[in-house]
C-alpha cells in the first residue's frame, strides 16, 4: 500500500469519510480517470470530494511513477495537513468543524429545520441560515464570530435562539468553546441529533451538560413538524426511577415537543423540557419517606408482637395461680380414691370451672357457691357471696 499526505477524503455524495490509501490503490485506471473528471467540473458549484480535515475541495493527481493521490487545489486555504501550516488549533479544530457541514445529511437537515421555522411565524421571526454571529460587546472591532447553521428569533420572549446541526462526531472543546461563546453573547444554542444514540459521546456531552435534555430531528419529528407546518422536536431525558432495595435506576424517555413545551435556563442559555436534577433530588425525598414509613411499619409490628407476647404470658400466669388454688380445694369424699391422688387440674377443665366460680372475702375459698333462697353463699363457711 502507497503512503499518502491526504489518507482521508470526505466524499459528498455518499456522505462519509473513505480512506484515501485503500480507495486509490484498488481502484482502476478508468474508474479514476472518469472520477478525476467527475471531480474537477463539479469542484466549484457541488464538490464530489473534500479535505476530511479542513473539507476544502480536493483533485485527484498522480505522482511521475503513476502513484494516485489526492491533493489541495492550488492557493487553497491553509490546512493543517499541509507542512506549511500556520493553522491555530482552535482555528484547525473550527475548520474542522464547520467542515463537517458540507455532508447531504446536514445540509437537507438545515434546510429542512429553516423552511419549518419560516413557516412558524407566530413563534420564530428572523430565520436566518449561516448568517454570521458577532459578538455583541467587543473592545473595539468585532474579532470573534461564529457561523451557526441556522439562527430565528423566538418571538415569545425576544430570546435568540442558535441551532446546530449534530451529524458526526464533534470535538469536546468545540462544543464548549460554541457553548461559551453563545453564552457570553446572550444566546440560546439548541443541539440538534438526526437520530438518538445514547452510546455516542457527542451526545452525551451535550445532553449531561444540559440536565440530560438532548434534542432529536428524526423521521417521526419530521413527519409531525410537516403535518403541523413548524419545528417539532423529540426530546429525549434521562428519567430516574427506584429499584429493589432503594437504589436509583435510569432510563431515556422521549416526548414530541415544539418551543412552546420547552423552559430556558438563563445561566447555561440553553432551552430543556424536563429538569431530571428536580426528578432526582424528588426521587431520593420519597425513597427516604418510604424508607421512615417501612421503619414505622415495622416498629408498630415488633410493638403489637410484643404486647401479644405479654398478654399470653399474664394469661399463662394468671391461670396457674388459679391452679395452685383448686389444688388445695379438697375434693368430695364420694370423689376420692386411693388410685386418684393427682389433684392437677387440666386447662379446659380450670377455665369452665372459672366461669362459674366465686371467691369469698371472708375464708378466701374459691369454688361454685351454694344458693339459699335468694341468698348466695360460701360453701365452706356459708358467708354471704356477693
Amino acid at each position: 500500500m502507497s503512503s499518502r499526505n491526504m489518507t482521508s477524503v470526505f466524499m459528498t455524495e455518499d456522505d462519509q469519510n473513505i480512506n484515501a490509501n485503500e480507495f486509490l490503490d484498488l481502484c482502476e485506471e478508468e474508474t479514476f480517470f472518469k472520477l478525476r473528471t467527475r471531480i474537477e467540473t463539479l469542484r466549484k458549484s457541488s464538490p464530489v470530494a473534500l479535505c476530511s480535515v479542513c473539507f476544502q475541495p480536493v483533485v485527484l493527481r498522480a505522482t511521475s511513477n503513476r502513484t494516485k493521490f489526492f491533493a489541495h487545489v492550488k492557493d487553497s486555504e491553509d490546512c493543517p495537513i499541509k507542512t506549511t501550516t500556520n493553522l491555530t488549533q482552535e482555528e484547525i479544530l473550527a475548520m474542522k468543524y464547520n467542515g463537517q457541514k458540507e455532508g447531504r445529511l446536514h445540509k437537507e437537515n438545515k434546510k429542512n429545520i429553516s423552511e419549518l421555522l419560516r413557516q412558524d411565524p407566530v413563534f420564530f421571526d428572523d430565520v436566518m441560515v449561516e448568517k454570521t454571529f458577532r459578538e455583541k460587546h467587543p473592545t473595539g472591532i468585532a474579532k470573534k464570530w461564529r457561523r451557526p447553521d441556522i439562527s430565528a428569533t423566538l418571538k415569545a420572549e425576544n430570546r435568540q435562539i442558535i441551532f446546530e446541526i449534530q451529524v458526526s462526531t464533534t470535538f469536546l472543546d468545540v462544543i464548549i468553546g460554541r457553548e461559551q461563546f453563545y453564552k457570553k453573547n446572550e444566546a440560546y444554542i439548541t443541539w440538534v441529533f438526526l437520530d438518538f444514540d445514547p452510546d455516542k459521546f457527542t451526545l452525551l456531552d451535550i445532553a449531561y451538560a444540559n440536565k440530560a435534555n438532548v434534542f432529536v430531528f428524526d423521521k417521526e419529528a419530521k413527519h409531525e413538524s410537516e403535518q403541523n407546518k413548524r419545528l417539532i422536536l423529540k426530546c429525549y431525558y434521562r428519567k430516574p426511577y427506584m429499584i429493589d432495595d432503594f437504589n436509583i435506576a435510569y432510563q431515556w424517555t422521549s416526548q414530541l415537543i415544539d418551543f412552546s413545551n420547552l423552559s430556558f435556563d438563563s445561566g447555561t442559555k440553553k432551552p430543556f423540557l424536563v429538569d431530571t436534577e428536580i426528578l432526582k433530588t424528588s426521587l431520593i425525598a420519597q425513597i427516604r419517606d418510604e424508607k421512615m414509613r417501612l421503619k414505622h411499619e415495622l416498629e408498630e409490628k415488633e410493638r403489637l408482637v410484643r404486647e401479644a407476647k405479654q398478654r399470653k404470658l399474664d394469661e399463662q400466669q394468671k391461670l396457674e395461680e388459679l391452679q395452685r388454688s383448686y389444688s388445695n380445694v379438697q375434693t368430695p369424699r364420694s370423689y376420692r380414691s386411693k388410685t386418684h391422688r393427682d389433684t392437677t387440674i387440666s386447662k379446659p377443665i380450670l377455665q369452665k370451672l372459672l366461669a362459674s366460680s366465686l371467691v369469698c372475702r371472708s375464708c378466701h375459698n374459691i369454688g361454685k357457691p351454694k344458693k339459699l333462697g335468694r341468698m348466695t353463699v360460701c360453701t365452706k363457711c356459708g358467708h354471704e357471696l356477693f
